[in-house]
C-alpha cells in the first residue's frame, strides 16, 4: 500500500540533484540541501503568508477575494488543497499580471485623447 501511495515523483525542488547522501560534500551542497528541505516542508505555508501580506498591502476587492480563498484553503484538508492549489496559484499569477498592467497603464502612443489633442 505504501509503494502505491508514494510512487509518484517528489515535488519540484530548487536543487533536484542534491539529497541527503551528498549534502556533506561541501558548504554549497549543505545550503542547497537545506533550501530543498525548507521548500519541501514549508513551501505551502510560505506561499500563504505571501498571499496574506499582498492582500494587506493592496487593500482592494481582489485582495478581499484572496483572503477569502486563503481562509477556505486553511479550513480544508491538505489533500483537498493539493487538488486546487494549481488553480489558486494561477489565479494569483493572473492578479499579479493584471495589477502590474493597471499600475503601468496603457502605452502612451495608444491613448485616446479625443479630437482636439491629435
Amino acid at each position: 500500500m505504501y509503494a502505491v501511495r508514494y510512487k509518484n515523483a517528489l515535488p519540484i525542488l530548487p536543487f533536484p540533484d542534491v539529497d541527503c547522501t551528498n549534502a556533506d560534500k561541501g558548504t554549497i551542497y549543505f545550503i542547497k540541501f537545506y533550501a530543498n528541505f525548507i521548500v519541501y516542508k514549508f513551501g505551502y505555508e510560505m506561499y500563504m503568508i505571501f498571499v496574506l501580506l499582498s492582500a494587506v498591502v493592496a487593500s482592494n476587492i481582489i485582495s478581499l477575494l484572496s483572503v477569502i480563498s486563503l481562509v477556505i484553503c486553511l479550513l480544508m484538508d491538505r489533500w483537498r488543497v493539493r487538488r486546487i492549489f494549481l488553480i489558486f496559484v494561477c489565479y494569483h499569477l493572473f492578479v499579479l499580471f493584471y495589477s502590474l498592467l493597471a499600475y503601468i497603464g496603457p502605452v502612451p502612443g495608444k491613448c485616446y485623447y479625443g479630437k482636439d489633442r491629435l
